[in-house]
């Protein structure tokens, strides 16, 4: 039984629910609506009308559902159908009193997919009577329909676009109501061979229906496939091309060893400079790839969940050895919003020998009519999670120590919850010193910081107020500053006061001073302190405004690369913002806001967001939200790693609506971008603090073991995206003890360079190298797919086969093979989308005349490896699937395309064949009209498995197959199939077996594939040996002979 025809019936049949039930909902508010004011009569015309409208868009949603899983049109039309005539009989029960009978006249169900202009459309006929309101056969017709074409696509420098028409009903009305969730893109996943749905990042409605969308990475944006549904459920897939076309140059071909990168490498003795973000990417060609980043200052954004033990937790997966740590978190496990405020900030490094861990925390009950506030600070633990406005310490954990890929963490006092604690590691040679420190805020007017060790570049500040370290403090604050410069620093901060009968909040942010400090117990001004010097040991400050109090301030030293401390204000409309002011580009980026226009007031209601980010993937933030002024008590707090930075607005009783959100795009030569969803009408300022480097440098390794006798030809091959990068990347080849380059500037695609004069060693390798290793501040990456060395032995296969008919097998991933082997490609092969089998046509340009051909669609297992059947015509084409079809060298170009038509029909030439098929009591025989391939058996008893090829009457040869250690295997206790007769070629398949056994190898077994193509001479073997058990079994295998043939031609040539 096909299972998988099952499973697809199921799914179907599940969505047919749903949308019941969705259409149940949508005609229980309709019956439930009165029009006060018009004719009853009317009124009734008017509601079934509208239900009709409403429930054949359900329909044709059914009708698409099933259909793109089954490709089915009888069986879809008749679920959909009977989908709407229960719809109808719902109708007729909504109003009892009214007496009403519906009658389905006819029903038109088309679509037509899988090309740039798609569409999925529905037409009624319904009549019906109304006896009650004395109305009689009324007809009633209506349609519905939703179409998507594809305009054109945008390549850009750092994402890819395409410009999609949305439009319904028959007189194409724009829709402009849909948002990132009705699009979805397929990616063919090449590790398990299926097309995986991805979301895209952003999308740009217009009035005329158009839309700007961003296509997901990892999508070819010259060759994808979307689909688009709408709130009715009608989808459609449109397909940016709807053809495969394959240009055939009839080169000498040769069997080749392709291998891919073995292990990365240190020939020359010296450092790797830089980092992969994914080496073993690099091992095959399937879009996944791996990101070569220049060295220099360091820096990854990242998150983890805590333990919910007391013991460590190693963190990996940096890249690199962290100098400095930087930890923000709330108090959830999962991303999301959630009430009541627990959140905090902590620093950790390693200077002069040990870790030094600091952090800060904040709590705020929620739904309280007393507020229940408090704080925590510590001179231990970098992490400090609180449970409750108490506060009462949840869990708490400090750094141990940093290692080559990540940190330590100690876990002391902890819960059971995973919480997310998001954090960015620094690092890199760049970075020379980092330190985390304290010290006491005096209430003298300036203060000199002289005990850090060294001259910073960089400072930031963490505090909460004047209370003692590791104790529980009632009344909640929290600070971070910043200082580069005196003209370049920030600072935030926030306080809630404990008891209060109605909420007493406040919030400040300036970017004149680095230190805000607000009095928790009255929200009145404590202190305001702007940043002076760097000294040679320390820091200077300038106390604008002193504290009532000493009160102690924890900070973050680092010396070594470049920083930027400024603030830009929010946009007012969404999409794109470019911030160019940074002045180098960065390799980090952090963002603090409160959500409100610049100021240097005290305002009502605490308020912090902060978030940060070093790649598209890498980024993440949190927010709090404490209102002013609440009897009882309602706030909320909100963590996400799919955001650089995100806040919300109390707009009622526990209800947070969404204010500003803007996604990271990428950094600039001078700054970052940003993708804003969210925007207000007025702009809003944020702070930022970029982090990067003076100098970045590549120096990366990577080699082959192999084995270079009876080498004719040896290429290097190389797939790269290098469109982000503002310098070349070069490849050196190690050969006689130094580099030696062979690429200097590698392009988008593949690069292919010979190397068959360096293979004189067991090893080969290569290394990357930025081109700009000197005073270079832009810290490039660039990506890599695949790294290849070709091998080409000298036995050139083709040439004994010039001028014959060979079949070529292309499969969904876009291989094209023959003989097994994959042929090259020299461009990037687009994998098949999943259309209908019966759509499928094949063109060939023969002696320059195009012209439809034969071909077959075979349906194979195990990898390719078992041939089923021919596929069946209403199925949808997937990984266990190819296209079969036969050129020769006459053939120039080859034309694959496909008709996305639910009423399309297969081709003949898709199954008819000529094919002369003759069964006897020991022998198959198969003719194809030159030549005849017979498999023999013996009639009784076990006997060698033996095929005989004839042409006329003259044996051409005949084969003996699978002889291990003297014994030939037997033909086994069932004939040998075929499975496979079609147009291009027969297919027979047979598992042969050794009835006693194979001395000294036990549980042992072989299959055999032979293939008989069209106006060949010859035919085709596929031989596997299989071992069951063979990790308990030992084997001894003397001899070992796949097929011995005897010929009675001497032109007889076998590989």
């Amino acid at each position: 039984m096909n299972r998988r025809g099952q499973y697809s019936l199921i799914a179907a049949m599940l969505l047919a629910v749903v949308l019941v039930g969705t259409t149940v909902i949508t005609y229980s508010v309709i019956r439930n609506f009165s029009i006060e004011g018009q004719p009853q009569v009317l009124s009734a015309v008017d509601e079934i009308n509208f239900a009709l409208r409403q429930i054949l868009g359900y329909t044709v949603g059914q009708y698409s559902s099933v259909l793109k899983v089954t490709a089915n049109r009888e069986f879809a039309y008749s679920e959909a159908e009977k989908f709407l005539v229960s719809g109808l009989d719902y109708v007729a029960r909504m109003h009892p009193d009214w007496g009403l009978s519906l009658r389905l006249e006819n029903l038109t169900l088309e679509i037509k997919w899988f090309t740039s202009r798609t569409y999925s459309l529905g037409k009624a006929r319904v009549s019906y009577d109304l006896p009650s309101l004395g109305i009689f056969n009324v007809a009633y017709e209506t349609s519905c329909k939703l179409g998507v074409e594809v305009l054109n696509v945008m390549v850009g420098r750092d994402s890819n676009t395409t410009r999609l028409l949305v439009t319904v009903d028959e007189r194409d009305e724009p829709l402009i109501t849909l948002g990132r969730e009705n699009f979805k893109f397929y990616r063919y996943w090449q590790a398990n061979t299926t097309w995986v749905p991805n979301f895209p990042n952003s999308i740009t409605a217009f009035a005329n229906g158009t839309y700007v969308v961003e296509i997901p990475s990892g999508i070819d944006p010259e060759a994808f496939v979307v689909e688009v549904q709408d709130e009715r459920g009608l989808c459609v897939i449109a397909s940016s091309y709807s053809r495969y076309t394959i240009n055939l140059s009839w080169e000498s071909l040769r069997t080749s060893a392709e291998n891919y990168v073995d292990i990365s490498s240190d020939v020359d003795g010296y450092p790797d400079k830089g980092t992969h973000s994914n080496f073993n990417a690099l091992k095959s060609k399937d879009n996944v790839f791996d990101t070569l980043t220049e060295a220099g200052f360091l820096a990854k954004k990242g998150t983890f969940n805590k333990q919910t033990e007391v013991t460590t937790q190693e963190i990996t997966g940096v890249g690199f050895r962290p100098k400095a740590v930087i930890f923000w978190w709330i108090s959830q496990a999962s991303t999301g919003l959630y009430n009541s405020i627990r959140m905090g900030y902590g620093f950790a490094t390693e200077y002069d020998g040990s870790c030094q861990n600091l952090g800060v925390a904040f709590a705020s009950d929620d739904n309280v009519g007393n507020s229940n506030t408090g704080r925590r600070r510590s001179e231990t633990y970098s992490i400090i999670i609180l449970s409750n406005g108490n506060p009462t310490l949840a869990a708490q954990g400090k750094v141990t120590r940093f290692t080559a890929d990540g940190f330590v963490i100690e876990w002391n006092t902890i819960s059971d919850n995973k919480y997310i604690i998001h954090y960015i590691a620094l690092g890199g040679p760049e970075l020379v010193n980092a330190k985390a420190g304290t010290f006491t805020l005096p209430t003298s007017p300036s203060l000199d910081v002289t005990n850090v060790g060294f001259k910073p570049d960089f400072l930031m500040f963490l505090w909460t107020f004047t209370e003692q370290p590791d104790s529980n403090t009632a009344n909640a604050e929290i600070g971070i500053g910043f200082a580069v410069s005196p003209s370049k620093r920030g600072a935030i901060v926030a306080c809630a006061r404990d008891g209060q009968s109605k909420t007493d909040t406040y919030r400040q942010q300036r970017t004149d001073s680095c230190i805000l400090l607000l009095n928790p117990t009255s929200g009145q001004q404590d202190a305001i302190v702007d940043f002076t010097d760097f000294l040679p040991n320390g820091f200077k400050l300038n106390i604008i405004d002193a504290p009532s109090s000493q009160t102690p301030i924890f900070y973050l030293a680092l010396k070594g690369g470049n920083y930027d401390v400024g603030s830009f204000n929010s946009p007012t409309s969404t999409g794109i913002q470019q911030i160019t002011t940074v002045g180098f580009q960065p390799a980090l980026v952090m963002l603090a806001t409160q959500g409100q226009a610049a100021s240097n007031s005290i305002g009502s209601s605490a308020e912090m967001a902060f978030g940060a980010a070093t790649s598209p993937t890498e980024k993440g933030f949190i927010w709090f939200e404490d209102p002013d002024n609440q009897g009882t008590s309602d706030n909320a707090m909100e963590t996400a790693t799919d955001r650089v930075i995100q806040w919300r607005d109390r707009t009622g009783s526990n209800s947070f609506t969404l204010r500003g959100s803007a996604d990271f795009v990428s950094f600039l030569s001078n700054g970052f971008k940003l993708q804003w969803s969210n925007v207000e009408s007025q702009a809003k300022q944020i702070i930022y603090v970029a982090f990067g480097g003076n100098n970045y440098e590549l120096d990366l390794e990577a080699q082959w073991t192999i084995y270079s006798q009876n080498v004719t030809t040896a290429e290097l091959c190389i797939y790269a995206d290098v469109s982000v990068a503002t310098e070349p990347l070069m490849v050196d080849v190690w050969h006689n003890e130094t580099w030696v380059p062979v690429i200097l500037n590698l392009i988008n695609g593949w690069n292919n360079v010979s190397v068959i004069q360096y293979l004189n060693s067991s090893t080969f390798t290569i290394r990357f190298k930025g081109f700009n290793e000197v005073s270079d501040s832009i810290q490039d990456y660039w990506r890599i797919d695949a790294l290849l060395l070709r091998i080409l032995p000298t036995i050139d296969l083709y040439e004994t086969m010039r001028g014959e008919t060979i079949i070529i097998e292309l499969l969904q991933n876009g291989t094209l093979r023959w003989l097994g082997e994959n042929l090259r490609i020299k461009t990037q092969a687009k994998p098949i989308p999943p259309i209908p089998i019966k759509g499928i046509h094949v063109f060939e340009t023969i002696n320059g005349v195009e012209r439809e051909v034969p071909f077959q669609i075979e349906e194979w297992a195990s990898e390719y490896r078992v041939p089923l059947s021919l596929a069946n015509n209403m199925s949808v084409f997937s990984n266990r699937h190819m296209i079969v079809f036969p050129v020769n060298p006459n053939v120039t170009k080859v034309v694959i395309w496909w008709d996305g038509r639910d009423t399309a029909k297969q081709t003949p030439l898709a199954y008819e064949h000529n094919y002369a098929i003759t069964i006897g009591s020991n022998y198959k025989r198969i003719n194809n009209g030159i030549v005849e391939l017979t498999v023999k058996w013996p009639s009784s008893g076990c006997g060698k498995f033996t095929a005989e090829l004839k042409k006329g009457s003259t044996i051409i040869a005949t084969t003996d197959f699978m002889r291990v250690n003297n014994a030939y295997a037997c033909w086994g206790h069932s004939a040998p199939s075929i499975p496979v007769i079609g147009p291009v070629r027969a297919v027979l398949n047979h598992e042969v077996e050794w009835p006693n056994g194979v001395a000294n190898c036990p549980n042992f077994y072989a299959h055999i594939v032979l293939t008989l193509p069209v106006n060949a001479t010859y035919y085709t073997y596929q031989l596997r040996y299989l071992f069951l058990k063979s990790q308990d079994r030992p084997r001894t295998i003397s001899d070992l002979c796949p097929m011995s043939i005897t010929s009675s031609s001497g032109g007889l040539a076998a590989y």
